[in-house]
């Protein structure tokens, strides 16, 4: 199957590859000192390398796993790691302006 994979010209194959290998996403060159400590609360540890796409995507996805889409409601696991419900704002905002940068 040669077809193109979503439009990009590329095949499954070709994609797939690049996807889980090719590392290019530099994720520690956005973060601060204080974003790498509230990174660790949710188990994730940011290090000075360069991350796959499928790396960055699971990071994205384990944040976006304690989101809550009510602005006023208090996410509760967020006050059992001891993280400002700004503080979890402001890294997913960082991790959308990487996947924009990058065209993720």
């Amino acid at each position: 199957m040669n077809k193109n994979f979503y439009g990009k010209g590329i095949t499954f194959q070709q994609w797939h590859y690049k996807y889980s290998n090719k590392k290019f996403i530099n994720i520690l060159k956005y973060l601060s000192n204080s974003d790498l400590i509230i990174l660790q609360k949710f188990d994730i540890l940011i290090e000075n390398r360069l991350y796959t796409e499928r790396d960055f995507d699971i990071y994205k996805i384990k944040l976006l796993s304690y989101f809550n889409e009510d602005p006023n409601k208090q996410i509760p696991i967020l006050s059992e790691l001891n993280v400002l419900k700004k503080d979890y704002e402001k890294i997913l905002n960082i991790f959308n302006k990487i996947s924009k940068i990058y065209d993720l």
